[in-house]
């Protein structure tokens, strides 16, 4: 036997069990799935497939026990099934027995069938058979079941049963045979009763109906995830006032490397190393190799005519690796084949990025938005960011300005807006909820309207929306961060609304 309450006490949320038991177990006290059909196959793949039986009965004249089909209900706002037989012994010579399927209130996955005392006072119920013995067995069976949301919302028969909606008059019903909705004459128009529930999902975040708008995130497997890689973060930007690196797995700078509040390259203070006539080494280290791009602004003051002078910055492991060197003649050059990719001068500005492509064996060097390579690349992966400063060629005197050294890493925040056009013909909003998985970081949800306004941020899952003017397009937007590598996810955003 197996039995399923969505959502039963301390059992895992399953989205689409959620939403289903959120669209058709509002309205009413409850109802029984019919026999030919299947509102909702098991999400976790342990119930029997196909229809199931409504909870229907037999029973025998020369018996007390009766036995109760399989079924489908949606009860107290949850939805249950049970795909097994169920026997309820009834009491001999006595009327009006009645039989009921609901769920624990404090059970996990627990179906009950039975008479009222099987159930506590807590627990959730509907009846669906009576019956009436005698001294041998069962002498007759009334059938309670509510067999259609619209007739568990209403509870009876419509005026018109039709296709078409027919002329209004107050106070009269029609049930629309195309739809199964019903509705109520008044206010000059006809209104469904209950208010028709409409849910607009994302649940691979891949549905036609969805716009989706990122920053720093993705869509993978089904889920928004911050972006891997692509991303470059600052490892040491000088703006603490010091040489010491804060940003694990790096550590440095190792070597003499001061700040400066003069020549500054970005922010207020930039790094500054001056040479004359010798060279120094600056080295910033990981803990662990790479392949990652670095990025850096360097700034020179002087041009010695040199060649042999040079400020060089390599990408390195075990002391091997590609350097760029800006050479004292003025030239930049890649020292792995002596290509000279263009000249510098002073006073200026140059951002560079080392790009290396360690599968393909390769590297290129942008240089103020300009790419040069690709150039050979033997290494297949990097640790150390080395600068080198010299002027033993010239015996002059260079000072160097360096600044926001940056290294390529997964985002680490970022969020995605999920839309989807406005509704028609719209009553009124009703709920928005969602389903994400933290792995010990932070994932919120705000809700948006249509230009991107917060209307309510960090809700919690099924939250209410109903105060939101219809005029507004509910859109909602997944915030997620993190401190290190963990993967938080966004894995579910839905909105609801009535008609």
């Amino acid at each position: 036997m197996t039995d399923k309450v969505y959502h039963s006490f301390s059992r895992k949320y399953r989205s689409r069990a959620a939403a289903t038991a959120i669209q058709y177990a509002g309205g009413s006290e409850g109802w029984v799935v019919p026999s030919n059909q299947r509102l909702m196959e098991d999400p976790e793949g342990d119930l029997a497939t196909g229809s199931l039986n409504a909870f229907a009965e037999s029973h025998s004249s020369s018996s007390f026990d009766v036995t109760v089909d399989t079924g489908e209900a949606l009860i107290g706002g949850a939805y249950l099934a049970r795909d097994s037989t169920t026997t309820v012994t009834l009491a001999s010579s006595t009327t009006g027995q009645t039989v009921y399927v609901g769920w624990g209130d404090s059970q996990t996955d627990t179906v009950i069938i039975g008479k009222s005392g099987a159930f506590t006072s807590n627990d959730e119920k509907i009846p669906i058979w009576t019956f009436d013995t005698d001294g041998s067995g069962v002498t007759s069976a009334t059938d309670e079941r509510v067999t259609s949301r619209v007739q568990a919302a209403v509870g009876g028969g419509a005026t018109f049963v039709q296709p078409s909606q027919p002329d209004y008059v107050p106070g009269q019903t029609w049930l629309d045979t195309d739809n199964g909705v019903y509705h109520v004459a008044y206010d000059g128009d006809w209104h469904p009763v209950p208010p028709v529930t409409v849910t607009d999902e994302a649940s691979t975040f891949t549905e036609s109906d969805i716009t989706i708008s990122h920053t720093k995130t993705q869509v993978s497997n089904g889920s928004i995830e911050l972006v891997p890689d692509g991303v470059f973060a600052i490892v040491d930007d000088f703006e603490d006032g010091d040489t010491t690196i804060n940003t694990p797995p790096w550590s440095g700078w190792d070597g003499t490397l001061n700040t400066t509040t003069n020549t500054v390259l970005s922010g207020s203070v930039s790094a500054t190393l001056s040479v004359s006539n010798n060279r120094e080494f600056i080295d910033a280290t990981r803990s662990s190799t790479t392949t990652d791009s670095l990025e850096f602004n360097v700034q020179l003051d002087n041009q010695t005519g040199n060649s042999s002078d040079n400020t060089s910055f390599g990408m390195l492991s075990t002391d091997s690796g590609p350097f760029l060197e800006f050479q004292g003649n003025g030239d930049i050059v890649y020292n792995g084949d002596g290509s000279i990719l263009q000249s510098w001068t002073t006073g200026t500005t140059y951002t560079v990025r080392f790009n290396p492509d360690f599968s393909s064996g390769s590297i290129d060097f942008i240089i103020n938005g300009t790419t040069y390579g690709p150039y050979s690349l033997s290494q297949s992966s990097w640790d150390t960011f080395r600068i080198r400063h010299s002027t033993l060629g010239s015996g002059g005197t260079v000072t160097m300005f360096f600044d926001d050294f940056q290294a390529e890493r997964g985002a680490l925040d970022g969020n995605a807006v999920v839309g989807w056009s406005s509704p028609s013909d719209m009553e009124s909003w009703d709920l928005a909820t969602f389903q994400n998985t933290l792995d010990s970081e932070t994932v919120t949800i705000d809700v948006l309207d249509g230009s991107g306004n917060v209307l309510h941020s960090d809700i919690p899952q099924n939250f209410d929306i109903s105060t939101v003017g219809t005029s507004k397009n509910v859109q909602l937007r997944a915030n997620l961060s993190r401190d290190g590598s963990n993967n938080p996810t966004c894995d579910y955003l839905a909105r609801r609304y009535t008609r």
